[in-house]
């Protein structure tokens, strides 16, 4: 059962929303049962604001669905979609993203402007607010690297404010979002000018690389599995 007063809220504000749907339709690997809500903010005012009237009920924050399932049984709780709250754009050496934008966008976004550091990225299926929270790493490059601060909704103390790239308290494949309570809105990221043929070569290169090892036409999340520290997963998974 959706609160009427959050039902109201949404609605009043025209945002997208579905009470009931599958959330096949929101992860990557297209499975899932249903949620009591489906919701996409325009604004991280939205997402704040929604993140509140929900209060302790069951929810999760998703920006591409990618790295993530639901069970068939269904999600008796919230589900808030952010990758309508995209906007990115560039200031000196540095990129400006809100939490829903993707990856290859930002990649995308870089490489228009002159700037190396995110080529790792280009091709991964998420967005900024997945990469960060935990820590997305690939061909030598992680965001670790690149976040220099981001702005966030500590639910906790009902606040929106900054914080350093050594809060962030980045570990591999993780982060301080991971444990709660603080909600990635959005980051600043510093990286280094380049030289565009350069930058965009590297790009290709991930991409085809991606191309040749992960089933890109069909549903899936991209690389699933840590890798180890002297080898790969799939030889460990054949070795078994």
């Amino acid at each position: 059962m959706v609160d009427s007063a959050l039902l109201n809220y949404i609605e009043s504000n025209n945002i997208e929303h579905y009470i009931g749907r599958k959330t096949s339709d929101v992860v990557s690997f297209k499975i899932g049962g249903v949620a009591d809500l489906i919701v996409y903010p325009n604004s991280i005012y939205q997402l704040c604001e929604i993140l509140i009237r929900l209060g302790d009920e069951r929810k999760v924050v998703l920006g591409n669905g990618t790295n993530c399932y639901f069970s068939d049984k269904g999600y008796h709780g919230s589900v808030i979609v952010t990758k309508r709250i995209d906007d990115a754009w560039t200031v000196d050496n540095r990129v400006i993203a809100f939490c829903g934008a993707s990856l290859t966008a930002l990649s995308k976004i870089a490489h228009a402007s002159s700037l190396t550091g995110l080529e790792f990225a280009y091709g991964i299926p998420g967005s900024l607010g997945g990469a960060v929270a935990m820590n997305a790493s690939a061909f030598g490059g992680e965001m670790s690297n690149l976040v220099k601060s981001s702005t966030v909704f500590d639910i906790g103390r009902d606040e929106i404010r900054e914080i350093s790239q050594s809060e962030h308290l980045f570990e591999r494949k993780s982060s301080v979002f991971r444990r709660g309570g603080i909600y990635l809105l959005k980051s600043e990221l510093l990286l280094q000018r380049g030289n565009k043929d350069e930058i965009l070569s590297k790009m290709n290169n991930n991409l085809e690389k991606r191309s040749q090892t992960q089933p890109l036409s069909l549903p899936n999340a991209g690389s699933v599995f840590v890798r180890p520290k002297n080898g790969y997963a799939s030889q460990m998974i054949d070795m078994c």
